[in-house]
């Protein structure tokens, strides 16, 4: 091999060298870019699924709202693989704060009963929508490793929220009184109604028990409820509005059955 050749060979040789390492740190930095930080703030926008790991915070600046995920406390979800005769019930710990409102701590459950999933803080509807890894059936869960989907609702505070309760729900009843109109007002269900009385201890309350039909688009029961401790008997017409945004389906209408009222009531 003449010297020619020897320096063309050596070239080659450092050219490879430079790409392979070239590469090396390419991977390293894709992989790098994987790894969650949970120091990172998300900054998700109202009314938005958005996603965080373990410890990682969502803020929301214009309230000074911020929604932490500390951890899940139990799993009893049936394991993929697995025969189970209950689908079990995922608990989900948050730490919730606020610049009107110090830092509180809640549990949501995604399993059977809907309302379990949702909870009312400081005038935000926060809701749990999905929960990863499900179980494998022999494998060990690792609690790093666990993933949640959640969505908050900015509630119309000039509305009394809708009561979300699925046994409550079940066995309500109400005093008699009649509808005269119902209406849709962006978030605000607005409600005219007419009732014997005058005098103080009529008190009316929206509620659902928070079961989705499964229909497209898909349709939910809510029923008005009044407890009439008045003992006047004058026919008195009263305007109520509530804040149906908990309601609210996402990318889809909702069709709402209002007990006694015979119109479906759309809401988006």
């Amino acid at each position: 091999m003449n010297m020619s050749d020897l320096k063309e060979n050596l070239l080659y040789l450092v050219f490879l060298v430079v790409i392979v390492a070239a590469s090396t740190s390419s991977c390293e930095k894709e992989v790098s870019s994987l790894v969650v930080d949970p120091n990172h703030k998300v900054k998700p926008e109202y009314n938005t699924p958005f996603k965080l790991s373990i410890s990682q915070r969502a803020f929301f600046r214009k309230d000074e709202l911020t929604v932490q995920f500390l951890g899940v406390t139990e799993d009893s979800r049936c394991p993929q693989g697995a025969t189970c005769i209950w689908q079990g019930e995922v608990k989900v710990s948050l730490s919730l704060a606020t610049e009107n409102q110090q830092s509180d701590e809640i549990t949501l459950v995604l399993g059977t009963q809907p309302d379990q999933a949702k909870q009312v803080f400081d005038g935000f509807l926060v809701e749990l929508e999905k929960v990863t890894p499900v179980p494998v059936e022999g494998k060990e869960m690792d609690a790093d490793d666990y993933k949640i989907t959640l969505r908050v609702i900015r509630m119309d505070t000039s509305c009394t929220p809708i009561v979300i309760d699925q046994e409550k729900a079940a066995s309500a009843s109400s005093d008699p009184f009649d509808f005269k109109s119902v209406s849709v007002e962006g978030d605000c269900l607005q409600i005219e109604v007419s009732y014997g009385g005058g005098c103080d201890g009529a008190d009316f309350e929206l509620i659902t028990g928070g079961e989705v039909m499964e229909s497209y688009p898909p349709q939910m029961r809510i029923a008005l409820l009044l407890d009439d401790q008045d003992d006047c008997k004058a026919l008195v017409t009263k305007n109520l509005s509530y804040d149906i945004s908990a309601l609210r389906q996402q990318n889809s209408e909702v069709i709402l059955h209002l007990t006694d009222w015979d119109t479906p009531i759309s809401f988006k």
